[in-house]
């Protein structure tokens, strides 16, 4: 993976920059899938350590409310942090297109999260440990982090993902 921070106008994911952000579902950054607005977030509390890959997902006050609400539902999610105009991201954007329209994605929530709208991340980068792009996030029913892809990810690495996420027992 080549380190897009530099890309992103030196750090734009850096931990301090990203306090009070929010969210989205569509795969350009703008709105959620459900369509909900997505609500100005009001500076993001420091999150005392990342989730850890088997470990629940704890939303907090920073969290982008579309992203909480999937998560304390008991949803499948993916979510993924993306730099437009870079061939990995690019392919990793093609890729969770592709994921998403599969048979067995039915009831999952998609959220894509372009670098540079970092203002609507909400505090997902230190509560996921997101420190470059692409990154893919898959979360279980079971509110727990199921799979982390840093790099460039492919489409069937991606329904797999979403199949097993799907398949956790609900919290």
């Amino acid at each position: 993976m080549v380190p897009r921070l530099a890309a992103a106008g030196a750090c734009a994911l850096a931990l301090g920059v990203l306090a009070g952000c929010g969210g989205d579902g569509s795969g350009s950054s703008a709105t959620p899938d459900a369509g909900a607005a997505v609500a100005a977030a009001a500076p993001a509390p420091q999150v005392s350590r990342p989730t850890a890959p088997g470990e629940p997902v704890r939303p907090g006050p920073g969290t982008p409310r579309p992203f909480a609400a999937a998560v304390q539902k008991g949803k499948a999610v993916v979510v993924a942090f993306l730099m437009p105009g870079v061939a990995d991201d690019e392919a990793v954007r093609k890729a969770l297109r592709v994921a998403r329209v599969a048979k067995g994605a039915r009831g999952v929530a998609f959220f894509t999260y372009d670098l540079p709208q970092a203002r609507r991340f909400g505090d997902l980068p230190e509560l996921l440990d997101v420190t470059g792009t692409p990154t893919v996030v898959v979360i279980g029913r079971d509110r727990r982090v199921a799979n982390v892809f840093r790099g460039l990810t492919d489409a069937d690495i991606v329904r797999q993902a979403v199949s097993d996420a799907k398949d956790a027992p609900p919290a």
